[in-house]
Order: structure tokens, then sequence, then C-alpha cells
């Protein structure tokens, strides 16, 4: 019999679940003062040595969650290279440090029921760290020295090249893949975002141990990163770990280009032969970005027109089978509206 409280188990266990959620309910049946909600605190704001440091504390939590991030994005690479920051990175992860490397390195995080994940994309890229309460310290050593001292093992990064092709595979196969891609292409044509943060196979050849060791190096400065620590954890104390953890890694001279956003003159449609059965249909034009005040009704407004597509197109005339609205928000300031309608051929003649 599947009870309610292995149900809540098994989705704190795949993350389904905020951690504060599952610290909570793994608290119950202990002492009293355990059975409260975690508390959230104030946001502590602070610069160690360059580095920007956010904490928020989450009293009774038991997990603790921390996310490193890179500034730069598709700054950070160009057409040649693309794709090499999530494959440095991803490679470092598996690959281990140095004195830890590889096996060990994995057998150490999951002693400490920890994990540590990458994200790479055209706005930034993110180490991202969950661990238990006890031993967040222990998990965030494992992260600096992976971070400084990575192992990149050639059959760690071959696997992990492998891993980005295979990607980029799978998104070629299929057609929602193969818009979104296109799309992409054309609304930042002529911008750095252009070149995606997955790269493309051309570009992932290119990229051995020396050029992604190459790579981190480059990234270690510390005016280009953005620490964020969630638990019950001392801001004071996080602060002292980060001072001593990154001493040896220089301020740097860091310093945010102005994100130029895309600029398109008039409408412009572009068609795509593929032998499908279905015709796909993706429209996409520049919105307020998360520094703009207008975000807001930006939001609301993508909200209500989300409403109205599935109603006219899906509901009331069926010319689309998964109409779809959505607002990406990139770190770069900049959002975009996407607007996604698969219909047959014989519906999408009828329309036009």
């Amino acid at each position: 019999m599947i009870t309610a409280s292995r149900c809540f188990r098994a989705l704190c266990a795949a993350g389904v679940l905020l951690p504060t959620a599952c610290a909570a309910h793994h608290a119950a049946g202990h002492a009293a003062e355990d059975l409260a909600a975690p508390v959230l605190g104030g946001v502590s704001d602070q610069d160690v040595g360059g580095l920007r440091l956010l904490v928020k504390r989450v009293s009774r939590s038991k997990l603790v969650a921390a996310q490193l991030f890179f500034e730069g994005g598709a700054r950070n690479w160009s057409s040649g290279n693309a794709g090499t920051e999530w494959l440095a990175l991803g490679s470092a992860v598996t690959g281990g440090a140095e004195d830890l490397p590889g096996p060990m390195f994995q057998q150490r995080l999951a002693a400490l029921g920890s994990r540590i994940e990458v994200e790479s994309t055209e706005s930034y890229s993110v180490l991202k760290v969950e661990s238990l309460r006890p031993h967040w310290q222990a998990t965030l050593d494992l992260l600096t020295d992976m971070l400084l001292h990575p192992a990149l093992p050639p059959p760690e990064v071959e696997a992990n090249r492998q891993l980005q092709l295979s990607a980029l595979q799978r998104e070629h196969d299929d057609p929602d893949g193969q818009l979104a891609e296109r799309s992409h292409e054309m609304f930042y044509r002529g911008l750095p975002e252009a070149n995606r943060a997955t790269g493309t196979p051309a570009s992932l050849a290119r990229l051995g141990r020396p050029e992604l060791l190459a790579h981190l190096a480059s990234l270690r400065q510390k005016s280009q990163w953005l620490l964020v620590v969630v638990g019950d954890v001392d801001p004071a104390e996080v602060a002292a770990w980060t001072e001593k953890a990154f001493a040896e890694v220089p301020r740097g001279v860091w310093a945010p280009e102005q994100f130029r956003p895309p600029i398109f003159k008039a409408p412009k449609v572009e068609l795509t032969a593929r032998p499908l059965a279905k015709t796909y249909a993706m429209a996409t034009f520049p919105t307020p970005g998360w520094r703009d005040p207008a975000l807001a009704v930006a939001m609301v407004a993508i909200n209500v027109f989300r409403e109205r597509a599935f109603e006219e197109l899906r509901l009331q005339h069926q010319l689309a089978e998964a109409p779809g609205i959505g607002l990406g928000l990139g770190v770069s300031g900049e959002a975009f509206f996407s607007g996604l309608c698969r219909e047959s051929q014989p519906a999408l003649a009828a329309h036009t």
C-alpha cells in the first residue's frame, strides 16, 4: 500500500517539492519545537572580496541549497567554441578534483547525501548544490576543490561531449526542437546570444581538455560570481566560509556589458521546408526585461493572451492542436515572447 507519507518522501527525493517543505515533513515526530514550519528570515546581501553573496536563512530547514552563478553567458564564448562552458563545468562535476578524481568524488558526494548539477544558458551558467544542513560546508568544500583544481579526466570529457551531442541530435529529430532552434537563430541573429550554450557538433568537436581547462581558468574571478545560499545557516558563517574558500581566487575586472535587445525594423516570416505531416509555427518578439517596470504588465498580458489563444485556436476554431504561449526571461535583462501552435496542412491553408 502506498501511503501519503511514502508519496511525500518520493516527491522530496525527486526534487518535486521545495527543500523547506521536505524538511518540514521529515521534522514531524521529533521534538515539539521542530513541528513548526520553517521560518523565513531576511536576505543578507554582502560583498566578499568582490563576490556578491546572498544568504536567505530558513530556520529549521533540514536542507541547504546553494547556487554559484557565473555571469556573462554567451559573451563568454564565440561561434567557434560554443558549448565550452557547459562542457567544461559538466566535465568538472563528473570528473572531480585533482586529489579526488571521478568515482571517488561522486562517492564522497553520495556519502554526504549531496549533489551538484550544472546548467548553462545564453545568460549565465550555474553550479547547483543541495546538501543536508550538517554537511553544507563539506559539500561546498568539494565544490570549491572541483572548481579550483579540476581533474577533467579525458574519459569524462568525452562522456559529457557525447551527452551534449545526443541532446543536439534529439533536438534535431524533434520538430518542436527544430522549430525552437530556428526561432532562436532568427531572433538573436547578429547578437552573442545567437551562439547557444549547447554548442554545435562542429564547435564541440574542437574542444579538448586544454581548451576546457583554459575556459575554467577564465571564469575564476570573483567579480563575475554570484553565490546564493538558502537554508538554516548563519549569514556571517557563510561569509566567513566564502572568504576562506575562495581566498586564492582574484577579484578580477569583470564588468557586465550592456545587453543589446534584438531590433526588428519590419516583421519577417521565414519558412523552412521539412517532410512533416503537420506545419509548426512560432512567433517571437522582444518584451520588457527584468529591469523594466513594465515587466509585470507584460506577464499579466501574456497570461490573458494564453487563455484567449487556447480558446480561439483550439476550442472554437480547431486550428491548432497545442497552442502554447510563453514568456522567456533571461538574466540578460530582456525577455521575449514565443507563441507555438501546431496545425495540420489543410487547416493552415484554410486559415491563411
